[in-house]
């Protein structure tokens, strides 16, 4: 069982990706659907909508679950907003495509289309759950400042200023 479990990571990120996937053919369908009132050939235009929203979601993801197993919480907890921030929009437009397919039930649609991008947001936490340190076991575990200058670079700069 141990075994099975170190693929669970794997699992989930997979499944994720599958969620985005599952939900962007859908968002391509109502993009299309908007946007032919502008254009003749509105295909290609919500494609790429299509693929910036959804690769958007995935980054989060991986950035999210490389932040948090880094021990930097707080930019973990910022990328987690913005992806629950892109999760309330694909929420709003599962309605609209649930709407767009059906005037007299569109709960039928859009409910299980929330229910997919719900479950992509859900395997998101998961994954951060399941996922720990990622250091080597024989590596020591690399100190990163985000932007923290050390003494060295400090005094290179302060030498330069004054040369300056």
């Amino acid at each position: 069982m141990r075994e099975f479990a170190k693929i669970a990571p794997f699992l989930l990120l997979v499944c994720a990706i599958g969620t985005f996937v599952g939900f962007g053919i859908f968002q391509v369908d109502y993009f299309s659907e908007i946007l032919s009132v502008r254009w003749e050939k509105p295909l290609a235009m919500a494609i790429f909508m299509t693929v910036i929203f959804e690769t958007s979601r995935f980054a989060l993801l991986v950035s999210s679950v490389r932040n948090f197993t880094d021990d930097r919480k707080a930019n973990g907890w910022l990328g987690l907003a913005l992806s629950v921030a892109l999760v309330a929009h694909d929420i709003s437009t599962a309605y609209k495509i649930g709407a767009m397919w059906s005037a007299t039930g569109p709960g039928l649609y859009s409910n299980y289309l929330v229910v997919l991008v719900l479950l992509g947001l859900g395997l998101e936490f998961g994954l951060i759950l399941t996922v720990g340190k990622l250091t080597a076991p024989n590596k020591q575990h690399e100190n990163r400042n985000n932007g923290k200058m050390n003494g060295t670079t400090s005094r290179e700069l302060a030498d330069f200023a004054a040369k300056s």
